[in-house]
């Protein structure tokens, strides 16, 4: 499971970054910023490295 969620957030990466630059061309830079993926996988990330877990509230509302 955690080798998907690596292979998960590269691509979101990828495809939030490399793909709207192919798209936008040139100001590209600024939209690929304000994408909500690339911001969430650098939290993700922490939580996987640093082994965290949700919140308790969190965790039973997901369940």
């Amino acid at each position: 499971m955690g080798y998907a969620v690596v292979i998960l957030a590269v691509s979101a990466i990828l495809s939030s970054t490399y793909g709207i630059y192919l798209v936008a061309g040139r100001n590209a830079g600024s939209k690929a910023i304000r994408e909500p993926m690339v911001w969430a996988t650098f939290p993700g990330g922490l939580f996987l490295w640093q082994e965290l877990g949700t919140p308790r509230f969190l965790t039973n509302a997901l369940e």
